[in-house]
Formats: C-alpha cells, sequence, structure tokens
C-alpha cells in the first residue's frame, strides 16, 4: 500500500520529467559556470571551486538525513524555485566578484543550488524507491542530453546569458512539478533578467580588471583595447590592439597569440621563431596552435610551399580571417591550408611528410568540465614527439618555441628519448640531433629548440652559431661546439640526462600519453591538488564520525555496508569517465567534441541499463554482483583492445571516429547505470533514510573520484587509473554478499 507521501507525488511521467529537467539544469549550471569561471580564473582554481559545488550534492542528501521534515515532497517545487534563485544569483555573483581574485564566496554561493538538488533527489527518491531505476534513467537521460544541448546553448546565447537561461528552466521545471503563482513570478523574473541582458547587456565583464590578473588584464591596462570578442562553447576570444606591436589574439584572457600585419611586421624580423625557419628552409609545414597566424607568416618569409596550420580555437582562425586586410589574408593563400582541429590528431591521421614541424607556445588555459585533468595535452608527449619524427622527410626540423628555460629542458628530455628510441642511439649520439637557444630580449628570455631527425653536420652547426650570436641570441648547446651544464657532464660520458633527471629539483621525465602533464613540475602533487585533497579528507573524517553518531541514535540497519556501496560506486564511475575521456580525447580530435560525445553516451548508456533492468527485474529483492562483475569486465577488455581499435579506425573522419567511440562506451555505460538506482531500490525497501545516505556518500566520493583521479594519473597515469576504479567496483561486489 502506498503511504499518504507517495499517494501525493505528482503521476509519474510528469514526476520523471521533472527528475529530467532538474539533472538537465545541474549538468547545464555546471558546464556553464565551467565555461564563465575559465575565463575569469586559471584552470586549477575553477577545478577546485567546481569540486566544492558537486560537493553540494552530498551535502544536500546529508542534510536531508537528518530530518524527515526536509525530506516531505510538498516542499520540492519551492527547493527547485531556490535553486533558480541560487543560479542567478551565483551568476551576478561571478560577473560583480570579477575584479577579486579570491573564490572562496562564489565557491560557497554554489554550494546553494546544488546542495538544493541533493535535498531534492532525496526526497523524491526516498519516497519513490520502488521507482528508483526509471526515476534514474530520466535523471541520467535528461544529464545526458544537456551535455549535448550546452554546446549550441554556449555558442548561440555566451556563458553569462546562458546562465540567466537555466536559472529560468529551474524555474520552469518547478512549474510542471507544481503549478504555482509563486514559481510562475520566478519564472517571469528570471526570464526578464534574461531579455533585459541580451538588449542592454548590463552584466559584462571588464577584462581589463579581472583579478586573476591574466595576460590579457596587464595588455588592457598598458594602453591596449578590445577589437572585439567572440565567445563559444570552447573559450572567450579576445582580439587586441596592444598599445604596441601587432594585434594580438588572447583565449580565455591567455594563451595569447600574435596576428602578423601585412605592413609595418619588421619587428617580426627578430623573432626566435622565425631563426628556425630560416635555418631549415623548409618547403612543407605543419604547424599545431598556429593561433594568429604568425608561425603561418614565418613559413612564408622563407618561401615555403606547402603550408599547414592546425588550430583548435575556429574563432582564433575566424579573426584572422575576418580582419584579411590586417593579417594581408594570410590563411587564405593558396599554399595555406587550415584546419580546426587537434594538432597531433590531425597529423596522425595523415601520413605525409614535412620539412618542419613547427610548435609555437602550445598551451590552452581553457577549461572544460574534467577541470584540472584537462588543461593539459597530448603536445608534449614521449609518443607526441614520435610522431613528429614519423613524419620528418630524412633531413627535416620537429623546431620547438617554449616558454622559458625550464619548459625547454623538459621539451629537450622528451626529445631525446624519443630520439633514442626511433633511432636506436645513446644520450650522446642523441644530443647530435639538438640545437638549443634563447632570445634574452624578452622577459622572460624565449627558448628555441631545433631537432633534426638526421644528426647536425659540423658545417650546418658553425653556421647557425654564427648566426644567432651575430642576432644576438644566446646558445644553450651546440653539438661538437658548446655544451652548457648540465649538458656537458652527458657529453663527457661522466653522466646520463637519466641522472640529469634525478638530481633536477624540478620533475623533467618525459610525459607520455597515459602521464600526459608537460607543465606540472612539481615533484609530487600541485599545491591547489594538495589543498583540496586536505580539505576532501576532512570532510570525509567528518562525515563518518556523523554516521557513526547517526547510528548510535538511531541504529539504522545496514547503514555501514550502504554507505560503503554508494562511495565506491561514486568514486568509480567518477574515475571511469575521467579516464574514458582522457583515452579518447586525441582519437576523435576536438577537445569540446570529445569531451561532450563522452559523457553524454556514458550518461544516457547508463540510462538505458538503468529504464532496462527496471523492465527485466521490477520485483528485486537484494543486490546483485553481476552488473558490476559485467563493468569490470567492459573495463579490462576496453584496455586491452583500445589501441588496437585506434591503430583501425585513426584515418576516419570524425563521425566515423564518434561512431566507433559511442559503441566503445554505450556497452560500459549500460552496465554503469544499474548498480546504482539497484541499489536505491533495495535501500527504500530496508528503509528510507538509506536512500537519503546513498546520494550524500556518492556525492561525495564522486568529488573524491575526481581528485584522486588527477592524483593518480600525475603519479602513475591514466592507465592506472581503470585499475583503481575497477577496486572501488569490486568493493561494491564484496558489499553485496556482505548485505545478503
Amino acid at each position: 500500500m502506498m503511504t499518504n507521501t507517495q499517494s501525493s507525488m505528482p503521476i509519474p511521467s510528469r514526476l520523471n520529467i521533472t527528475v529530467a529537467l532538474l539533472s538537465a539544469c545541474g549538468i547545464l549550471l555546471e558546464i556553464a559556470l565551467t565555461r564563465l569561471l575559465s575565463t575569469l580564473y586559471f584552470p586549477q582554481s575553477v577545478f577546485v571551486v567546481l569540486s566544492l559545488a558537486v560537493l553540494g550534492i552530498g551535502i544536500g542528501a546529508g542534510i536531508a538525513t537528518l530530518s524527515e521534515r526536509l525530506r516531505d515532497i510538498k516542499h520540492i517545487a519551492s527547493y527547485i524555485s531556490l535553486a533558480g534563485v541560487g543560479a542567478l544569483v551565483l551568476t551576478i555573483l561571478c560577473v560583480l566578484m570579477a575584479t577579486n581574485d579570491d573564490l572562496l564566496v562564489i565557491g560557497l554561493t554554489m554550494l546553494v543550488p546544488y546542495s538544493l538538488i541533493g535535498i531534492i533527489s532525496s526526497a523524491i527518491f526516498s519516497n519513490q524507491s520502488d521507482n528508483s531505476r526509471l526515476l534514474y534513467a530520466s535523471d541520467l537521460i535528461g544529464a545526458g542530453i544537456a551535455t549535448i544541448m550546452i554546446i549550441p546553448l554556449l555558442n548561440g546565447l555566451r556563458p553569462i546569458n546562458a546562465l540567466l537561461l537555466i536559472s529560468f528552466l529551474f524555474m520552469l521545471t518547478s512549474i510542471i512539478y507544481e503549478p504555482k503563482i509563486l514559481n510562475g513570478l520566478g519564472s517571469v523574473l528570471t526570464i526578464a533578467v534574461l531579455l533585459t541582458n541580451l538588449s542592454a547587456g548590463w552584466l559584462t565583464i571588464d577584462m581589463g580588471t579581472l583579478g586573476s590578473e591574466k595576460p590579457i588584464t596587464e595588455t588592457l591596462q598598458s594602453g591596449g583595447e578590445i577589437i572585439e570578442t567572440r565567445w563559444d562553447s570552447f573559450a572567450r576570444t579576445d582580439l587586441v590592439k596592444p598599445d604596441e606591436g601587432s594585434w594580438r589574439i588572447y583565449v580565455d584572457g591567455a594563451a595569447a597569440s600574435i596576428i602578423p600585419p601585412v605592413a609595418d611586421n619588421e619587428h617580426l624580423i627578430q623573432d626566435i621563431g622565425l631563426f628556425a625557419f630560416v635555418t631549415a628552409q623548409p618547403q612543407t609545414v605543419f604547424t599545431i596552435g598556429s593561433g594568429g597566424g604568425l608561425d603561418v607568416w614565418f613559413a612564408q618569409q622563407v618561401g615555403a610551399t606547402d603550408i599547414t596550420a592546425v588550430e583548435v580555437n575556429a574563432e582564433s582562425v575566424q579573426f584572422v580571417q575576418d580582419y584579411a586586410d590586417y593579417s594581408g589574408d594570410l590563411y587564405d593563400q593558396p599554399n595555406v591550408t587550415v584546419e580546426v582541429d587537434e594538432g597531433r590528431s590531425v597529423l596522425r591521421r595523415s601520413d605525409k611528410l614535412y620539412d618542419m614541424i613547427f610548435l609555437s607556445q602550445v598551451v590552452t588555459l581553457t577549461s572544460e568540465r574534467a577541470g584540472y585533468a584537462m588543461t593539459e595535452n597530448s603536445v608534449f608527449t614521449l609518443e607526441a614527439f614520435g610522431e613528429y619524427l614519423d613524419h620528418l622527410t630524412p633531413n627535416g626540423y620537429l623546431s620547438i618555441k617554449l616558454y622559458d628555460e625550464i619548459t625547454m629542458s623538459r621539451a629537450l628530455s622528451v626529445a631525446l628519448s624519443a630520439l633514442k628510441q626511433e633511432q636506436n642511439i645513446d644520450d650522446v649520439a642523441a644530443l647530435d640531433h639538438v640545437i638549443a637557444m634563447l632570445d634574452p630580449s624578452t622577459t622572460p628570455p624565449t627558448p628555441l629548440l631545433m631537432i633534426k631527425k638526421s644528426p647536425f653536420t659540423e658545417e650546418e652547426v658553425l653556421g647557425i652559431g654564427r648566426v644567432s650570436q651575430r642576432i644576438g641570441f644566446a646558445t644553450l648547446f651546440l653539438p661538437g661546439i658548446q655544451a652548457d651544464p648540465p649538458l656537458d657532464a652527458v657529453v663527457a660520458g661522466t653522466n646520463t640526462f637519466d641522472d640529469v633527471i634525478d638530481i633536477s629539483p624540478a620533475d623533467l621525465s618525459p610525459p607520455t600519453d597515459d602521464r600526459p602533464f608537460f607543465y606540472q613540475f612539481d615533484r609530487g602533487l600541485p599545491t591547489e591538488l594538495q589543498s583540496l585533497a586536505i580539505a576532501l579528507a576532512i570532510v570525509t573524517a567528518i562525515t563518518l564520525i556523523l554516521l557513526a553518531l547517526y547510528y548510535a541514535m538511531v541504529r539504522l540497519h545496514k547503514l555501514s555496508s550502504y554507505s560503503v556501496y554508494f562511495s565506491a560506486l561514486g568514486a568509480g564511475f567518477m574515475m571511469v569517465e575521467l579516464a574514458l575521456i582522457q583515452q579518447t580525447r586525441l582519437f576523435i580530435g576536438h577537445p569540446t567534441i570529445a569531451v561532450s560525445v563522452v559523457i553524454a553516451v556514458l550518461l544516457i548508456g547508463s540510462g538505458i541499463g538503468s529504464a532496462v533492468y527496471q523492465r527485466l527485474s521490477p520485483d528485486i529483492q537484494g543486490l546483485s554482483w553481476k552488473p558490476l562483475l559485467c563493468v569490470i569486465i567492459i573495463v579490462s577488455v576496453w584496455q586491452l583492445i583500445w589501441q588496437l581499435v585506434t591503430s583501425a579506425f585513426i584515418g576516419a573522419d570524425v563521425l566515423m571516429r564518434i561512431i566507433v567511440v559511442i559503441g566503445m562506451i554505450l556497452p560500459l555505460g549500460f552496465f554503469m547505470g544499474i548498480p546504482f538506482p539497484m541499489g536505491l531500490t533495495v535501500a527504500g525497501r530496508n528503509d528510507k533514510r538509506l536512500v537519503t545516505v546513498a546520494w550524500g556518500m556518492n556525492g561525495l566520493f564522486s568529488v573524491i573520484g575526481s581528485v584522486l583521479t588527477i592524483t593518480i594519473a600525475i603519479q602513475f597515469g591514466f592507465g592506472f587509473v581503470f585499475g583503481v576504479a575497477s577496486c572501488f567496483y569490486i568493493l561494491a561486489m564484496i558489499v553485496t554478499y556482505i548485505s545478503r
């Protein structure tokens, strides 16, 4: 017999729609906030704040556990409306606080809508535990569809207006759940704020006053002006005219690239990047991260006949094309091919050889949903350098313009390792392929690393040394002529380069595709990650103490076993998701598309699995270990066959590659979607308070899983992450036996 509380719930179809919309609002809010905050702050800070926000779901569920009154479904419409108000306030606060580098207020404000989502989910699922699997299917499918829809939403509205629309969607969801006058007034308010901002633009960001002091801020404060700004789902892109020098393109306020002007460009002749082209005199050129087109301009100055430029940010390319009068129509010349994609992904799909592959300060400070893990890319890994060497003509050059001496030292580490692997030579022979120099006129001095597929001849080295000194560049290593410490000991044979890596205070070991953290120089974890790990450890300890006290008060049967079960699922699911994103991103190509595809397929697949399991086993009586075992098996098979699949389909077009990824992930998502709603159903039949505990522990350990993923990946690689995730699913399997 249904309880009075259950009988007053909306009809199932409306309830499923409510859950789907609420989940969609939650994921839309998270991704849109990521996009906005990535413009205002650096990725590490964004990751910390968003982790705190997602933690709010667990906090809300924990609060709901303490009071049956809070779980009363008559409050749900009000909770949803308050979440919408919270999202609205949060959006306005992000804009107003942009001049402040302190993210604490924003982080705490984020807890409001997400804590309310946690309370709402606990209330609905505890009162409808028998329908948990269909409700959870609605939850996941709603989130999955939202992950796909966020791209056109951000492209069309920009993040601020998208966030205002999401506030309205919260209000609309509350009306669908239970039509009330106050909910209608809230909808009118939020849509009015959106419309007035669309027409008047009263919520805007002044990049010249950012508290985070991004590179664009200094340029604007020094007399520069923004010519035009464009937003899309990848980044905010600004075309800036500085007080002096060439126009620049800034991506999320950082990662500046120069647009070379068709006139008054003599100052660019002194750029150390041009020296690499003058040295190599290439006819065929491949550039990664071409940005405003300076690399293409370099290639044209030396008469290159075939130039392929790859840039991941479409708006950077569009700016150069739209302002063709300034750039001399740089990207639309007959000998230039421009592709908007991930550079290495394009290269590995081609069998063409080049006289020069050029990388100029390739880094992106934009953040995807995966946060800190995604601030690194696969351009500076050992496997990447191997592919670059494979795509060079016999006397071709891999030339890399870097940021400072430490980035050059690590790039040298990668280059030597790649050369030794490819040509089966030792350190001394590998160094015969390398020349390193600095431009001391910049702040900091700009390094250039030139790697030749064949060894440099004595004549080439002498010529390069003489020209570089005449120009004013400082040479650091010239084969057979000059070897500054610590390379002098390597050339002398008293040390190996591995010894150099071991004694260095910074981590100079060559990154790999499995551990692609090129810009992570700390030995150990970065400071932001350490702080977050400590904070989570404290929160976890407090949670466990509260659970123990709660058990002592109410003697809730199976509290400990279900807490472990749902915690393991939360951590395991998040770890698998992040590892899949990392492994598939290079295969698919553009990072925004890759992240969206993986998350959407995983969520929708999980939703389908939950719904199908409800149909096949409507009268489930206990936890089953079989879906968990299927997850473990599929994860293991994935690791065994993924490289084979990549090799077989890397040359296919992007649609086929996406279909391959969908086919690989969908079965995994299907079985990953079964254990959590199965647990909710069984827990609800034991005691409905266990459902709120489930949401709380799952939310907390989802954040822990995210942090643990990055921690493990930095230390051991993403392959190890799959193994640890499988251990969490094994732990959940053990609980299914104990709980019988």
